[in-house]
């Protein structure tokens, strides 16, 4: 069961004789082992091995594959086994992981399989922003909204890597343009409150730094203001008595 070059012995008593040199090759394939490397950055290709064995457990050294690989991820970039990355039934590629979390991959021949440990996968470097209303990249993006002139809006700053995974809310610098020119509070921060005062188009501009950013187009609208007659009820009086009429609105009050 051992590869290599092996002999028997045959022995009566002190009689005995020993075969020349016999060369045992691996057996059928058996099973395989997986690397499972550290912690990995999202978008950022990595390197495994893949080792064959037959079912005694000796190094097919005479595999070349091919094997197939799958992952739960499903935005993960595989490589193809062509045979040209095995030596002594040893293959190394190159895969790449896009989805953060916890993440795992299998190789695969025919009816022999091995799936690797755990490996984390953690967000890549800010890419790009969203402005959006409400914290966490939560609520909504807000590209172009209508808002009510001395009503507050809070905008946060969501920060993205390349794939799109989430960073969370990221510091940034906060611009008003058009009629919400100095009217962010603050300007540095992971959100900014904006007071429209004046009816117009305005702009808030969320800038990262190296070339990083995002802007909304708010639309400010004058409060709506109504003119009402207010209708009081008026007394008469008469001896011994006291009458109160009731007002009567006109319709549509």
């Amino acid at each position: 069961r051992t590869t290599g070059v092996q002999t028997y012995t045959v022995t009566d008593g002190g009689v005995s004789a020993t075969s020349g040199n016999i060369t045992v090759t691996p057996g059928a394939l058996g099973t395989f082992t997986v690397t499972t490397p550290g912690v990995q950055t999202a978008g950022t290709p990595f390197t495994v091995a893949v080792t064959a064995f037959d079912a005694h457990g000796n190094r097919k050294s005479d595999y070349t594959g091919p094997v197939t690989f799958s992952s739960g991820d499903p935005l993960a970039t595989l490589p193809t086994d062509d045979g040209s990355g095995w030596t002594a039934g040893r293959g190394v590629f190159t895969l790449t992981f896009r989805t953060t979390g916890v993440q795992t991959y299998t190789v695969t021949d025919g009816g022999v399989s091995a799936t690797s440990g755990n490996i984390t996968v953690t967000p890549g470097a800010l890419s790009s922003i969203q402005i959006r209303d409400a914290a966490h990249g939560a609520g909504e993006i807000v590209s172009t909204r209508e808002v009510t002139a001395g009503e507050p809006l809070v905008l946060w700053a969501a920060g993205y890597d390349t794939v799109g995974n989430a960073l969370g809310d990221v510091v940034v610098t906060w611009t008003g343009g058009g009629v919400l020119t100095g009217q962010l509070t603050p300007t540095v921060g992971i959100s900014t409150t904006v007071v429209g005062s004046v009816a117009g188009v305005g702009e808030v501009i969320a800038d990262a730094g190296g070339g990083i950013h995002a802007s909304a187009e708010l639309v400010v609208v004058a409060m709506d203001t109504k003119t009402y007659d207010i209708y009081l009820p008026f007394v008469t009086r008469r001896a011994a008595q006291t009458v109160i009429h009731a007002a009567k609105p006109p319709a549509g009050f």
